[in-house]
């Protein structure tokens, strides 16, 4: 049950229940394979009814990731600002990772679950077969060759994989089946990787784990691919399934002027990386394997965490950001590290940008909803939520108001060592905010 509102303090409100502690995060086709550090759907589900109108109303995810945002706006959902109407939102995603926005395609475009099960059914008979003809020696596979391939997976695995992939791109049927199976390859692909598990960075499992680790790559991938299937019988159901609900995917950059038309955007719900991608999420190290396995330009997965938000570090702490509350934890940090001082200010400066192109591309009126939480550098807690609405008053952005959300679990340790000096850890991000912005 909902909270009653308790306390507004310094524009945070606690109004409501914010944390889903018990919630379904994996519903439809939001389980349909992981990525890091995602919104959960129930946030943005409330943020679309709260915010926007089915039809009219268009909808960006500036930051998309694998989706999930868009999943939503594609729902037939209700609306406060229009309480008799039901339906889905026009919807546009934009990311620089290729990878994510085959996911989020996936994720977004219905499937008629008789044409899916019928494809998948042919795959299965025809993988289960060859894998068998493989393991009894009746058939030689020649696996690919890319970068560390051996360190990653063993050689049973590896081939394997590849009897999957190449099943995948022989198959006949339509593309966005196809899609489909490839993000369920892509699944499988980490799942029989010899990477640790619940892990988003390339970390190999320890030695004397590896010995005995034999995953049954065969049953991984059709256990993820009946998954798959459950998720989009759902997805099918529940959606929109006309082509004008189909979100938009950019390969772009939210930092530079985007292709989307000015004030044309009606509501923004997103979640930016909360810092730079050598030091907190991994975006280009989480997508590599996957990358590697699909063809998906290589060379873009080690580029990926270059061109995130900080990715190109500032030379100098001069800067013109005007957000006071970031001049000061600047100093902060700047008094201990003057080097991640630097990488604090590189993350804001990108993320300037961002709010400025977001800001050109919202109408008037129209909401910018950002859910962020606050990290720590060098021992200080940086009030990233206060900066975000500092800047985006500057970038012609209201602020509303601000909801707190304590997160019940995430993939990260409750505590790390930033600065790598052993003993010494602090607390990760426990609590996330929600802040609402409203284009002047």
């Amino acid at each position: 049950m909902p909270t009653q509102k308790i306390t507004r303090f310094m524009g945070i409100e606690e109004e409501e229940d914010w944390t889903f502690a018990d919630a379904d995060t994996q519903y439809m086709t939001h389980g349909l394979h992981p990525y890091p550090a995602r919104m959960i759907p129930q946030i943005a589900r409330r943020l679309i009814i709260r915010y926007s109108k089915p039809g009219s109303d268009i909808v960006l995810d500036p930051f998309a990731g694998s989706g999930g945002v868009l999943v939503e706006t594609s729902l037939k959902l209700p609306s406060k600002l229009a309480t008799e109407e039901i339906g889905a939102r026009k919807s546009y995603g934009i990311d620089i990772n290729p990878l994510a926005l085959l996911l989020a395609k996936a994720k977004t475009t219905p499937i008629k679950p008789t044409l899916l099960k019928s494809a998948v059914k042919k795959l299965l008979s025809k993988v289960r077969d060859e894998i068998e003809a493989y393991e009894s020696g009746r058939l030689h596979v020649s696996a690919p060759d890319f970068f560390n391939i051996d360190y990653w997976f063993k050689p049973k695995v590896k081939n394997e994989l590849q009897i999957i992939r190449e099943n995948i791109k022989t198959i006949n049927c339509d593309d966005d089946v196809k899609n489909f199976l490839k993000v369920c390859f892509s699944k499988t692909v980490r799942d029989s990787s010899n990477t640790r598990s619940r892990e988003f960075k390339l970390y190999r499992i320890p030695k004397n784990e590896l010995a005995k680790y034999d995953p049954d790559v065969y049953k991984i991938f059709k256990e993820n691919v009946e998954k798959g299937i459950r998720g989009m019988e759902q997805y099918y159901n529940a959606c929109e399934k006309s082509q004008w609900a189909r979100p938009k995917l950019l390969n772009e950059d939210t930092r530079d002027r985007t292709s989307i038309p000015k004030e044309s955007i009606n509501l923004v719900v997103t979640s930016p990386p909360y810092g730079d991608s050598r030091t907190t999420v991994a975006y280009g190290q989480f997508s590599r394997l996957s990358m590697q396995w699909l063809n998906i330009d290589d060379s873009s997965s080690g580029s990926i965490d270059k061109k995130g938000l900080g990715g190109i570090k500032t030379k100098t702490l001069e800067h013109s950001l005007e957000s006071h509350t970031l001049s000061l934890i600047l100093e902060k940090i700047a008094s201990k590290d003057e080097e991640r001082a630097k990488d604090v200010l590189s993350y804001f400066i990108d993320l300037n940008k961002c709010l400025n192109e977001i800001s050109r591309v919202t109408v008037h009126e129209g909401r910018v909803c950002i859910v962020i939480g606050n990290r720590t550098v060098k021992g200080f807690r940086i009030p990233t939520n206060q900066i975000i609405t500092e800047l985006g008053e500057k970038a012609g952005l209201e602020h509303d108001t601000t909801h707190e959300r304590r997160i019940p679990m995430k993939r990260m340790p409750w505590e790390n060592a930033p600065s790598n000096v052993p003993g010494e850890k602090v607390s990760t991000i426990h609590q996330e905010y929600i802040i609402i912005l409203r284009k002047m």
